[in-house]
């Protein structure tokens, strides 16, 4: 990459928090959603609107919201977990912000009595706040009209304070709890936490053998290169190529087909020598076998099982508070905040 400039990174054009909000039938605040959670319930007359009039009675313990069993629910598809909003960082469609609340109210009510109390305990009150879509880290917005942030960059992207390629292989009652640690940061926060991140990774990779490179399960081909090379510079048409520089080309890739030293070299083969792979996975090899996520949760689970585990969530959470210094991050998020579903 070419020095000072940055890589890539998707940003979202379309606001991460809804802050829709779904209380019990007694008015108690369970938990955050989005619309379209909000729209489901209403759909199947599982719940009213409500007017949000005071703050929520905090209490209890959070456990599974979902219809009771003595509830007669006409639907079979009312979800065996109804929780937070949890995040999707691969939604980056567009959306009017005008059009979010026509016809939604923000607050729905429950018309059946649920099995558990929803985000209601003090710990987990991070669960329950409406979250601004800005940077936590320099507080930059969507709206660059407003903004105070002295990041140049456009757009907010999804930050995994864990990262996806551990948390896949978490056990499902931690990778169904994700919303506490995906964070918003704008690109230049993000591109200038990447490094300090890459260091945590390596640390891990050292510790278990876990290279993030690999090539176990490739076949290289590394005669390739020349041939794609020559082609390529054969097929360029812009620059003309001195005559002997072009017939040594020509010998590279006639040579590598085997063909005579007077053969013609159509734009057929020249598109032929330029496709030539690189390198190719083993068709008999699992690529998870050597996956470097999935041998570091191993190695953490034969260590320490769910502790060692905790303990590996809560130092990236550490890790990020400390090369972040986030100061727009809600001070209800916790190094030690929940980490797995209770059962």
């Amino acid at each position: 990459m070419a020095a000072g400039k940055k890589p890539h990174m998707p940003s979202r054009r379309k606001p991460l928090y809804e802050n829709y909000a779904v209380y019990s039938p007694e008015g108690k605040l369970m938990f955050r959603c989005n619309r379209d959670k909000i729209e489901w319930y209403l759909s199947r007359q599982l719940a009213v609107p409500f007017e949000e009039e005071q703050q929520p009675d905090v209490g209890g313990s959070r456990d599974e919201c979902v219809p009771s069993t003595e509830q007669v629910c006409p639907s079979p598809e009312i979800p065996s977990r109804a929780s937070e909003e949890v995040p999707s960082c691969d939604d980056v469609s567009l959306a009017n912000p005008s059009d979010t609340d026509t016809h939604v109210p923000k607050a729905i009510r429950l018309t059946f009595q649920p099995q558990g109390n929803g985000w209601s305990d003090p710990s987990a009150s991070y669960y329950l706040e409406d979250r601004a879509n800005m940077c936590v880290s320099c507080g930059r917005t969507q709206d660059t009209s407003t903004s105070t942030s002295t990041c140049t960059s456009i757009g907010l992207t999804c930050h995994h304070v864990v990262p996806r390629q551990y948390r896949k292989y978490f056990p499902e009652t931690v990778k169904s709890h994700s919303s506490h640690d995906v964070l918003l940061l704008c690109v230049d926060c993000h591109t200038g936490y990447a490094p300090h991140e890459l260091a945590l990774r390596r640390k891990y990779e050292q510790r278990f053998k876990a290279p993030m490179n690999h090539k176990e399960g490739w076949i290289m081909y590394p005669e390739h290169q020349p041939v794609k090379a020559a082609a390529k510079a054969l097929a360029q048409t812009i620059h003309p190529l001195p005559e002997q520089r072009r017939q040594d080309l020509l010998a590279v890739v006639r040579t590598y087909f085997g063909l005579s030293a007077d053969a013609d070299v159509s734009s057929e083969l020249l598109q032929r020598a330029m496709n030539l792979p690189l390198q190719e996975r083993r068709p008999d090899h699992d690529p998870r076998e050597s996956d470097h996520g999935r041998i570091v949760v191993q190695g953490l689970e034969q260590e320490g099982g769910q502790e060692a585990l905790d303990r590996f969530v809560k130092e990236w959470r550490a890790h990020f508070l400390e090369f972040v210094s986030p100061r727009f991050l809600s001070a209800a998020w916790r190094v030690d905040g929940p980490i797995r579903h209770r059962a």
